[in-house]
Parts: structure tokens; C-alpha cells; sequence
């Protein structure tokens, strides 16, 4: 991915896939995760202009496989191309997931568009429709959703010490340097469940 010692490997076969992907959805789960939800919604004239990619590493495809969830010679479940991940670079594998969320870019050097979404939930609309909406109308090259739970920074850091991700020591010193750069009480917090980009070439 970055060099041969960078970790994230995919196969020669996966990375060919990937190049014909011009717009692209796409979704994780590393360590077991979580189960593979079909999208729904797409209309007719999208079906074959959107490429579904869900990356795994062998522990999910493991869980999945003994779940009745196998993939065939093209290596499809239902709309999603599986693609098996070797070589995680992190243990937390929270931080693997951060690789094909934010590096769409490195990952599908050909595409003009991606969807990210987390692998809890469904992706329930028509790609090519959500772009148009999103992207396209306004002349915009990013869309984010908001976070379904918590609506400010703050109440999320409460959250993450609730949940023991952070220390409060370590929490507190990240929303101190927020509110060192001035960042409201109000501001809405965006949860990176869904992700809407256009990919601009570096």
C-alpha cells in the first residue's frame, strides 16, 4: 500500500478490481466485525456504474464463512466485493479501519467518487442519486452525516471515557486544545458513519 513493509496488503487480483472502480461504496470490519448488510435502494441506471467493496482481514472472512456467508469465484456476497486484507498494520483494529475510510483515494486511484459506511449500518439509497443530492447540486466535494447519538464534541468526549476508549486525562487534553481554538458548545458533532467525497488526485 505504501511500501513493501507498510502492511495492508491486498491481492494483485483485488487491486485490478479496484482500478475499473470509478464511484465507489465501501465498508470494513476487521477482527470478526460486524455482519454485511445488502444495500438497498439503488435504481436501475446505477447497477453496474457502482463498485460495493467491503474489506475484511481472514478473521472476519473466518466468522462470516461459519455464519453461511460465502463468496463465490468472483468473490461477491450479494452486491459486495470482498476483499481480504493481510498484514494489518495495528492491533487496535480501530485504526485499520481508518485506512479505507479516510485513503479512498490511495485505495481506488481511478475513482472520481466514493461512499464510505460504517459496517453497522445499511446503505439504504441510490449512490448515484445521493451524489446528485449531496455533491453535484451544490458543487461540493465533501458530505458528511451527522452523529446519530451525541450533538457536540464535548458530550462525546464524555462518551468515549464512559465507554473506557480514553483515559479523562487524555480526553481533557483534546477538548482543551478545542476550546483553546474556539470551538462551540453547539457545534453539531458528525459521526463518520456515512461519507460522501470527491476524490482529487495527489
Amino acid at each position: 500500500f505504501y511500501s513493501d513493509n507498510g502492511g495492508f496488503k491486498i491481492s494483485d487480483d483485488d487491486v485490478r478490481y479496484m482500478r475499473t472502480c470509478k464511484v465507489v461504496v465501501s465498508t470494513c470490519a476487521f477482527g470478526g466485525g460486524d455482519d454485511l448488510y445488502q444495500p438497498i435502494g439503488m435504481v436501475n441506471s446505477s447497477i453496474g456504474k457502482v463498485c460495493y467493496v467491503a474489506f475484511w482481514d481472514a478473521v472476519t472472512l473466518s466468522t462470516q464463512e461459519a455464519e453461511g456467508k460465502l463468496t463465490g469465484d468472483n468473490e461477491m456476497i450479494g452486491r459486495w466485493r470482498i476483499i481480504v486484507v493481510k498484514n494489518l498494520p495495528f492491533v487496535d483494529q480501530r485504526l485499520n479501519g481508518k485506512i479505507p475510510k479516510m485513503l479512498t483515494h490511495r485505495l481506488f486511484p481511478e475513482a472520481s467518487y466514493s461512499i464510505w459506511v460504517d459496517s453497522k449500518y445499511q446503505f439504504r439509497r441510490d449512490p448515484i442519486g445521493v451524489l446528485e443530492a449531496l455533491l453535484w447540486r451544490t458543487n461540493s466535494t465533501f458530505a458528511i452525516s451527522e452523529h446519530g447519538a451525541r450533538t457536540n464534541i464535548y458530550d462525546e468526549g464524555k462518551a468515549i471515557v464512559q465507554k473506557h476508549k480514553a483515559t479523562p486525562e487524555e480526553v481533557e487534553v483534546q477538548l482543551t486544545q478545542y476550546r483553546q481554538d474556539g470551538m462551540p458548545d453547539e457545534k453539531r458533532l458528525h459521526g463518520l458513519k456515512e461519507l460522501w467525497l470527491k476524490l482529487l488526485s495527489l
